[in-house]
């Protein structure tokens, strides 16, 4: 499921993963899932579900991978979900189009621009989540 962040006012992927038993799926048993794309930043850049290439060997100095990978519940269905934090989403997505111009004009040239940057944050949740499932 795809929501609006009230907070942040960017889109948030929601999921739930479970075993046919019905049992969900433990963040362990998430993480070694076929849900997400294989840790290779080579393959997908904004993957960085992998620990940090960082030389510390301490955990605090490990830089916090994106996307967050957070449980909560679905702010409408009112079920447990996870979901991708969107505190992030903003900056990165600024990364990312950081070399579209944005044209200034009319109500068609704002349309034009939300797509693409719809389309932008759909492949970057894409590089991370396998989308087909």
């Amino acid at each position: 499921w795809i929501c609006l962040s009230p907070t942040f006012h960017v889109p948030v992927l929601y999921f739930s993963a479970h075993w046919t038993s019905g049992s969900p799926l433990t963040l362990d048993q998430l993480l070694d899932s076929t849900i997400f794309h294989p840790k290779d930043p080579t393959l997908y850049p904004f993957s960085t579900l992998a620990p940090s290439s960082s030389s510390s060997s301490s955990p605090t100095d490990l830089a916090p991978p994106f996307p967050f990978l957070s449980q909560g519940e679905h702010p409408t269905l009112g079920t447990p979900a996870w979901f991708l934090h969107p505190c992030e989403t903003e900056a990165i997505m600024e990364d990312v189009l950081s070399s579209v111009e944005r044209e200034s004009g009319g109500d068609s040239e704002e349309k034009a621009w939300r797509g693409r940057w719809l389309e932008s944050w759909l492949m970057v949740v894409g590089s991370v989540v396998d989308l087909r499932g």
